[in-house]
This record gives structure tokens, sequence and C-alpha cells, in this order.
């Protein structure tokens, strides 16, 4: 059936003015629009690309400078008290020197009853954090290739199933055209029979054919209302939605280009090799940040606040600290060991989706 016949409007022969079906790529891209902004796949992947993206922005943030107030009250008891030593030494001082010059009622437990900080910390060198943030940004790559691919992909779905519902469409109309034919042959046959110039045979056949055509429109008809539930389910619309058909008028012309440049547009733009490509970049960002945990990390730490047995603040005896914190891990049973070894599987695993990728692109585009 030719491709200009199944894009036919159908109706033609309906009274009234009708409204001018939609070119062909307009249709096709309204309904592909539709389908990416109510599609649950397509939803789903939004999501994992906007997460992924988060993750860049919490890897950036643990190489900035981090400030938190921490504070801790307590009541214990059993504690050592400092006093108890000191107390009696001040008091046989003031004895000898005939004066209360020192206290005698100190009280000092360890640990302090309250302990307030600020404190704030600054990483000047870890290579985990530089790991972790090249995983995060190919992490972001491969959810944005998996939506590109999971959109194409919807992309192709609904237009083959609005094909198979615009074909299938056109043989229903086509076959309802003919039942009035069918019948007035019936009818030409039947009173052809009654005036003796024609055999009962050519009656049954034309019963035959009318029954045949029947059966074909009964066919076809279902064939028309699974095909259009199958649009409306990859555009989440009412099953029985009323899907559009489109102007053949407005067809573009194709002009196919040869299997070789279709095969070098497709490694260089389709999404599956994207998707393949970012799982390779995150495989080697894994083995970076495993090769990571065997090295020194480097990191400047200050706070300040105030401790004792009463909140009280005097800046005289408030307390701050500034450290150079270096930290280089010796032994971890083999941990890192076992990582990087992960990590260099992960990297095969991914290469070899990609060249399988690739593989299935120059095969299928030379079918």
């Amino acid at each position: 059936m030719p491709l200009l016949l199944l894009l036919a409007p159908l109706g033609a022969g309906a009274q009234g003015v009708q409204p001018p079906p939609p070119p062909l790529p307009a249709l096709l891209d309204q309904l592909v629009t539709e389908a990416w902004q109510r599609n649950y796949g397509v939803a789903q992947q939004e999501l994992a690309a906007t997460r992924a993206r988060a993750a860049i922005r919490e890897a950036d943030g643990r190489r900035l400078p981090s400030l938190a107030l921490n504070a801790r009250y307590s009541e214990y008891t059993g504690v050592l008290d400092v006093g108890e030593f000191i107390n009696p030494a001040y008091q046989a001082l003031n004895q000898l020197i005939g004066a209360p010059q020192f206290p005698t009622n100190v009280r000092a437990t360890l640990p302090f009853r309250q302990e307030t900080r600020l404190e704030a910390a600054l990483p000047l060198y870890d290579a985990t954090l530089q790991g972790a943030r090249d995983a995060a940004r190919a992490g972001a790559a491969l959810a944005d290739a998996g939506r590109d691919a999971t959109r194409r992909r919807l992309a192709h779905d609904i237009q083959q199933a609005w094909l198979g519902y615009a074909t299938a469409a056109q043989l229903v109309a086509l076959l309802e055209a003919t039942r009035p034919v069918l019948d007035e042959q019936l009818r030409v046959s039947q009173r052809l029979l009654e005036a003796g110039t024609l055999t009962p045979d050519a009656l049954l056949r034309a019963r035959a054919d009318q029954s045949a055509v029947e059966q074909q429109l009964a066919e076809a008809a279902g064939r028309r209302d699974a095909a259009r539930r199958a649009v409306n389910l990859l555009r989440q619309a009412p099953h029985d939605a009323p899907v559009p058909l489109a102007d053949p008028a407005a067809f573009p012309a194709l002009d196919a280009p040869g299997a070789d440049a279709l095969v070098a547009h497709a490694l260089a733009h389709r999404d599956e090799l994207a998707q393949a490509a970012g799982g390779v970049a995150l495989a080697r960002a894994q083995q970076r940040l495993a090769g990571a945990g065997t090295r020194p990390s480097l990191a400047v730490a200050g706070s300040y606040g105030i401790q004792g047995e009463q909140y009280r603040w005097d800046p005289a005896r408030n307390v701050g600290l500034v450290s150079l914190v270096l930290s280089w891990p010796v032994l971890n049973g083999a941990q890192d060991g076992a990582r990087r070894q992960q990590a260099q599987a992960l990297h095969g695993e991914a290469t070899l989706r990609r060249r399988e990728a690739e593989a299935a692109i120059r095969v299928g585009g030379r079918d």
C-alpha cells in the first residue's frame, strides 16, 4: 500500500469543513514532546540527572572550609577534682605568709562540666576529595547520557507506534468505504438472480466477499484500537484519547545517505556510545579514588570557645586552638588493593560495553 495513501487524512467525504491536519514533522514533534514531558521513564532519568548534579556540588563542598558549633554539658559523679590537691597547698601557703593570698575553695573537675567551641576546618590536600569529585562528574555525565538515550528510545517508539496506528486507521477507512460497494453488488446480484439473468453461485460469491470484508474490518479495527492505546500509553494519555493523523501534502522528501555516512554519524552521536563512554570515565575515576586511599591528607583546623564548671564568657580565660593535621594510612587490611582491583574490573567491563555498542552500530548500519 503506498505510503501517501497510508498518511491520507480520513473522513474526506464527511460533510462540513474540517480543520486541515498538521504536517507530518510537526505532528511527530508534538507527540514526541508530549511523551518527553509526561513519560514516567523520562521523569525518572531527569531526577537521576538532577541527583548526579547535586552529587557534584556535594563533592565540591567537601573541599571548602567548614564551620560548626559544638557544645557539651555533663553531670557526673566520682570524677577527679583537682581542687582536692590544690586547696590544702594554698591553705598552707596562706598560713606561712599570714595573709589569704591564695584561694582555698578551688573546684576543677576533669573532664570539665561544660565545653562550648566554634570549630573550623579546611582541607589543604586530600586526594580522596579530588577522586570523589571526578567520580561525581563522571556519574553526572553518565546520568545525562542515560536520560538522552531514554528520550531517543521513547521518540523512536512513539513514532513507530503512530505509524502503526496510521496504517491501521487508513485500512479501516478503506474497508468502510468498500462496504457500500459490496452492499450494492449484493443487491444487484439478488435482482439479477430474481430476473433469471444470474446464477446462484454469483450471489454466493457476493455474500462471501461481503463477509470477508466485514472480517477484515473487525480485525483492522482491533489493530487500530491497540495501536492507539500504545501511542497513548507512551505519551501518558487516556487509552481512548484521539490520536491525530498527518497531512501527506507536507510529507518531507528524504535523501537517505549511504551506509558508511550513517555509521559514521551514529558512532559520533549515538547515546548508547555516550553512555558507554560515561561508564569508562566513571571507572577511571573509581580507579583514581581507590589509589588515593594510600596517600596522605593534610588539613588545618581551629577552635575557639569556653570550658569549665559554669557558662561564663571571659576573653582572658577563653580557649583557642589551631592545629595542622596530617593523616597517612599505613595499613588497612589490604582494603585499598581490593578497591583498586574492583575499579580495574569495572573499567574493563565499561570498555567492553563500549566496544560492543560500537560493533552493534556498525553491523546494524549495514543491514
